[in-house]
């Protein structure tokens, strides 16, 4: 029979509807209205959303096989059956391949208050893969959130616009937004990320308690702020039997008994030093060293001291005597204008006579 369909008029038989698409928020209806014998058959392919480019599109894709009939017209009409209010209608188009080459399909009408994607698809396309394309509205905000739809997981829902674990659930109502079996609170007050599965609240030595809180991470009888302090590692329980300072007393041992692990007790003296044997051996070696050193200065600065004193007494006995004090100390002679005995340091007795 003769009937019309949209800009279509043509003889049809009973329409071929069998194929139903997930795509454009809803299941896409494809119907075949042909015109001529049909024992063909519609097979669905990609549907959903796909990146293309640098945009998001929302694509459908299914194609036409024939059997022995003979078929001279196909018209498709595709009815988007919740038709998304974001969609792009002006830059909808269909695409034909066939692996290797891709083509336009021409002669398409596209109704968007309707919802339907309408074209002919002449012999020549069957057997090849169809293409439904529909680009989005960039700066829609169905629901008004601030997150454009393309962006929003739930457009239409104003209260949430994020779910990171992908379970369906927003992330504002979500208790655990990772998804990794800890809730977000747990993670804020453990300080790690509850938008990270790989980042959660650890429990070395599975007690029920969380490091953060714990005292003793790795149950070994030693806190972790003692451990810290010492050098030992608070996620490590073998270190509780190790002899740090070699006293042949171990780790746990010296907590116990409020000593330090690091120093020799066997070689305390009585006054109960607590630095090790070799930090006591290299002080005292530090300090010879020291000694040696001055030593050697002063003989050095004595003996220049004695060449100078030498060098400027050789004529100590032709001095004038008028000009010559005996010192009244030591008996030395030295010049009258000195203030002080050069050689034993006693003050010029005569000296504030002399201009």
């Amino acid at each position: 029979q003769e009937i019309g369909i949209g800009p279509y008029d043509i003889f049809v038989a009973e329409p071929v509807e069998v194929l139903y698409l997930d795509a454009y928020g809803g299941w896409l209806n494809i119907t075949i209205w042909y015109k001529g014998d049909f024992e063909g058959d519609l097979v669905s392919g990609v549907s959903g959303m796909v990146p293309i480019g640098d945009e998001d599109v929302i694509v459908a894709s299914f194609s036409i096989t024939l059997g022995a009939g003979t078929i001279t017209d196909i018209l498709v009409l595709c009815w988007i059956n919740e038709l998304r209010s974001d969609i792009l209608g002006e830059y909808s188009y269909v695409l034909s391949t066939n692996g290797e080459n891709v083509s336009e399909v021409l002669g398409l009408d596209y109704d968007r208050s309707l919802g339907v994607l309408s074209f002919h698809l002449g012999v020549t396309e069957i057997g090849k893969e169809i293409f439904l394309i529909s680009f989005l509205d960039p700066d829609l905000d169905s629901d008004n959130d601030g997150y454009k739809n393309l962006i929003d997981e739930f457009p239409n829902d104003p209260d949430e616009w994020s779910d990171t674990d992908g379970d369906g659930i927003g992330d504002n109502a979500d208790l655990d937004d990772d998804g990794d079996g800890f809730s977000d609170q747990q993670e804020i007050d453990a300080g790690t990320d509850h938008l990270s599965a790989t980042s959660f609240p650890l429990d070395t030595d599975n007690d029920g308690i969380f490091d953060h809180v714990d005292e003793d991470d790795d149950n070994d009888g030693m806190p972790d702020d003692w451990e810290i302090r010492y050098g030992l590692d608070p996620l490590d329980p073998s270190d509780a039997s190790i002899d740090s300072d070699n006293d042949g007393i171990i780790n746990l041992d010296e907590y116990i008994n409020g000593t330090d692990p690091l120093a020799d007790l066997l070689n305390n003296d009585e006054n109960g030093s607590q630095f090790p044997s070799w930090v006591l051996a290299l002080i005292a070696s530090i300090l010879f060293i020291l000694v040696g050193i001055s030593i050697f200065l002063f003989l050095i600065s004595s003996k220049k001291q004695k060449e100078e004193i030498e060098e400027d007494w050789s004529i100590r006995d032709e001095l004038d005597p008028e000009e010559a004090v005996d010192c009244p100390a030591c008996s030395n002679i030295y010049p009258l204008k000195f203030d002080d005995c050069p050689f034993c340091g006693e003050e010029n007795p005569y000296n504030g006579d002399v201009e």
